[in-house]
């Protein structure tokens, strides 16, 4: 289980669990993935435990990127 933030923390987020299903396509575990020069998050296959890197699209909260992982969208 990951905790996750509808808002980052200095904007007084909600602090709510979500798990993040294995990766669709080697069945690897997933983490999330910070871009930070564009403030987006996205769900990434771990690819440092021998996962294949496979990425979610970019979403603005973490929680939408990882329910866009769980539903397999982008």
């Amino acid at each position: 289980w990951l905790t996750l933030k509808e808002e980052p923390s200095w904007a007084g987020g909600v602090d709510y669990r979500i798990a993040l299903k294995p990766c669709p396509f080697c069945g690897s575990t997933a983490d999330l993935f910070f871009y930070k020069e564009r403030d987006n998050v996205a769900v990434r296959c771990n690819y440092r435990l021998n996962g294949c890197g496979a990425t979610s699209t970019f979403r603005i909260a973490e929680a939408d990127a990882a329910k866009a992982w769980n539903r397999r969208e982008g």
